[in-house]
């Protein structure tokens, strides 16, 4: 993993929870589809009134965002980020059961004891082939015909952010936003590293902002300014880049971000 995007989370840990709207809502609903697939329709929270694994890995945990819900539903949870300011975070929120440790999702080092493993938004970090196995390593280390494990993984793939890349085009600067995966690389992957029966759905989210700082701001908060153009805008592609946002919030309302997102979860 690039050391770019590790310094940038590490400096984002302080406010990440506080502005993670956007991924909470995509977390829960990975949430929900894992359980709706495990218990045939059945949703969470609300029809789930028992603990359901004994062991959940949540893979790039950040701040621990997600350990509240986990729990619910674990009697343990083990969070894992290569940030290590997010795991100091992850360990001040002391929720009984929840342990935050500094790793690699691409090389955790944990034995397979797991049968939950869920990870919301951290891949696209990765060397997504080396993930992916890493994953189908800790499925079937020490696996025998008494352990299932169940999988949630989140992805953003391509199309996501299109407004901001629509701005960038109209002001002809260079995109200063991370490249996703397309869903049939995502497909591609998941049935040859990991296990072909898992399911693979895409869907959109919508976050809008009727103040453009705090727009600008939801986008750096989820690292997607991290690319290969390390260069800030120049001074004139600034300028026109609020230019060009405040004609939009003048003649819309609002400043919109949609999140394409690739769903994979089932069972092992």
């Amino acid at each position: 993993m690039n050391n770019s995007i590790i310094t940038h989370f590490n400096r984002g840990a302080s406010h990440y929870s506080d502005t993670a709207r956007i991924q909470k809502r995509i977390a829960l609903h990975l949430l929900d589809l894992v359980m709706r697939d495990l218990y045939s329709g059945r949703s969470f929270p609300a029809d789930i009134q028992k603990k359901t694994f004994k062991s959940c890995l949540d893979l790039g945990c950040g701040p621990g965002v997600n350990f509240a819900e986990l729990i619910q539903i674990a009697d343990k949870v083990t969070g894992i980020d290569i940030a290590e300011e997010m795991i100091a975070k992850a360990s001040k929120l002391d929720i009984a059961g929840t342990t935050a440790v500094n790793g690699n999702i691409e090389n955790t080092g944990l034995d397979g004891t797991f049968d939950l493993i869920y990870s919301s938004l951290a891949m696209q970090w990765c060397n997504l082939e080396t993930a992916f196995n890493e994953i189908k390593r800790l499925t079937t280390e020490g696996k025998n015909t008494h352990r299932n494990v169940c999988l949630g993984i989140s992805i953003p793939v391509s199309g996501t952010l299109q407004e901001l890349r629509q701005a960038f085009r109209t002001i002809k600067g260079k995109e200063r936003i991370n490249s996703f995966f397309s869903p049939d690389d995502i497909k591609e992957k998941v049935n040859r590293c990991i296990f072909n029966g898992l399911k693979v759905t895409i869907d959109n989210f919508t976050d809008s902002y009727t103040d453009i700082s705090n727009y600008l701001g939801s986008i750096r908060n989820i690292g997607a300014n991290c690319t290969t153009i390390h260069q800030p805008l120049t001074r004139s592609e600034y300028n026109d880049l609020i230019e060009y946002l405040t004609d939009e919030l003048y003649e819309r309302g609002k400043l919109t971000n949609t999140y394409s997102i690739a769903f994979i979860y089932g069972t092992i």
